[in-house]
């Protein structure tokens, strides 16, 4: 955003922004919007209807001339087939996207409830119980290797080959500086985990009919499902009330081992915050925890007793955390300082890890790639694509 433009105005463009590829916002958004904002009347807090809509009309333009045919994206959704390279940036904004792993588990979904479906045809009932195992399998699955299904794609997608041409977008594999989750998106996002397990245990502490227990018959010990009562409920909501009187007497603590926190050097570290498809696999978690619930009610009864006690005790100690990086008095940086300082536990130094490095570093873009026995591209500048993210 320019200097000089309205941030309610800015936020509105931005909004009507969305209908175009992120890597195109990435690079136009704050040069449109000061266009706009120059357009604009004077003190407009709000884009007009007919330039917001301009701009959508614009953006889906812009996806659809972009986007790959319908049989080539069936290839790429279904049996990950390698794209053609003119289609690089696209497949780059794919993958990068909050959606990319939600996509990937309902290509082999749909395929199954299809097969599944046909025996309706025969007179069977529907396969609802499909949907009911397969949306927290779904979910663990993208909390767990959504990274790895990225990973992968990147290096079926965007790495170039010999003979291809260099785009902005283009991969090539290398050592790479470990990426880290800024400490305050690590703090932000623990947060709203641990407000939404809080409320989903409390709801189910309330309204749950029954609980898991076990019950010894002789020589055997029996796990069955006995009702709620009000002293079992009053137990799970004392917890919860325990576990927020245990972290009000930590905060003090935990804000102090913050600020004392010393890191060593890290040179081969690069922080990020967290991103789309951080969120995107952390919603996955706190999904699935959510449908442990009507999947599984008993347990979850049983375990939402000490689960709220334990996430009611850390929103305290995350305050506490808060406050320290905002007095600016530690040298926390990324989450896992963060964790470390909290645990008492010594600073490591990160080391370099396989990945992928810009293209573009090695070659400039729209530069073919050699092809095995051509001579080798001319050196660039000095200076690596690690030695500038680290």
């Amino acid at each position: 955003m320019g200097p000089g433009v309205d941030a309610a105005f800015a936020r509105s463009v931005g909004r009507w922004l969305r209908a175009h590829p992120r890597r195109w916002r990435a690079a136009r958004a704050d040069e449109i919007t000061a266009v706009l904002a120059d357009l604009a009347p004077p003190g407009a807090r709000r884009l007009d209807l007919r330039s917001g809509l301009g701009l959508l009309v614009a953006g889906w333009r812009t996806r659809w001339r972009e986007h790959p045919p319908l049989l080539a994206y069936l290839g790429y959704v279904g049996l990950e087939l390698r794209l053609d390279p003119r289609y690089r940036d696209w497949a780059r904004d794919d993958i990068e996207g909050p959606w990319f792993v939600v996509r990937r588990w309902a290509v082999p979904f749909a395929s199954i409830t299809a097969i599944a479906w046909l025996r309706v045809l025969g007179g069977d009932d529907p396969p609802l119980d499909l949907v009911r195992w397969w949306t927290p399998v779904m979910l663990i699955g993208i909390a767990i290797w959504g990274g790895h299904w990225r990973a992968r794609m990147v290096a079926r997608q965007l790495v170039v080959q010999p003979g291809e041409t260099v785009t902005p977008s283009g991969r090539i594999p290398g050592i790479v500086a470990r990426p880290r989750i800024e400490a305050r998106s690590w703090i932000a996002a623990a947060r709203v985990v641990a407000v939404t397990v809080l409320a989903l245990c409390v709801v189910t502490l309330a309204l749950a009919p029954y609980r898991t227990s076990a019950v010894r018959e002789g020589a055997e010990l029996q796990i069955t499902s006995t009702p709620m009562t009000a002293g079992a409920r009053g137990l799970g909501l004392g917890l919860a009330v325990l576990g927020v009187l245990v972290g009000l007497a930590a905060r003090r603590r935990a804000g102090a081992r913050v600020r004392a926190w010393r890191p060593v050097g890290q040179p081969h570290r690069w922080v990020v915050p967290l991103g789309p498809a951080g969120r995107s696999r952390l919603a996955a978690a706190v999904g699935a925890g959510a449908l442990l619930t009507p999947w599984a009610p008993g347990l979850a009864t049983l375990l939402a007793g000490p689960v709220a006690a334990l996430a009611a005790a850390a929103l305290p100690v995350l305050a506490a955390a808060g406050r320290a990086l905002d007095e600016g008095r530690t040298g926390v940086v990324a989450g896992i300082d963060l964790v470390r300082a909290l645990r008492r536990q010594p600073d490591r130094a990160d080391v370099p890890v396989d990945g992928y490095l810009p293209a573009a570093d090695w070659l400039p873009a729209g530069t073919v790639v050699p092809l095995p026995g051509d001579p080798p591209p001319a050196a660039r500048t000095p200076g690596t694509a690690l030695d500038r993210r680290g």
